[in-house]
């Protein structure tokens, strides 16, 4: 599966849930920080197998390079029905 990379416009709104499609593996991309008083990344990923969207705030490295997104180290979900755990390298999914 591939993750798509999008980069959202500044002071727009993140997606919510009912504007997602689950199964989908997403890189959200603000202009800088969405929440610029607290250490929130640029960076928000959509959980491929529940649809939840998180802060990747805690990731040593984001990149994107030609499209294709690299994360570092590797994802666990937050939601506690779901804890996905993952790696995406190169913008591919891979199970952890």
């Amino acid at each position: 599966m591939d993750t798509k990379h999008i980069k959202i416009p500044q002071d727009h709104p993140l997606p919510t849930p009912r504007d997602i499609t689950p199964s989908e593996s997403i890189l959200y991309e603000y202009p800088e920080p969405y929440h610029k008083e607290s250490p929130f990344s640029k960076f928000w990923l959509q959980c491929f197998k529940c649809g939840i969207i998180a802060n990747l705030g805690s990731h040593d490295s984001v990149e994107v390079e030609n499209g294709k997104v690299t994360i570092s180290p590797s994802i666990l979900c937050p939601r506690e029905s779901c804890k996905n755990h993952y790696y995406i390298k190169n913008g591919i999914v891979i199970p952890a």
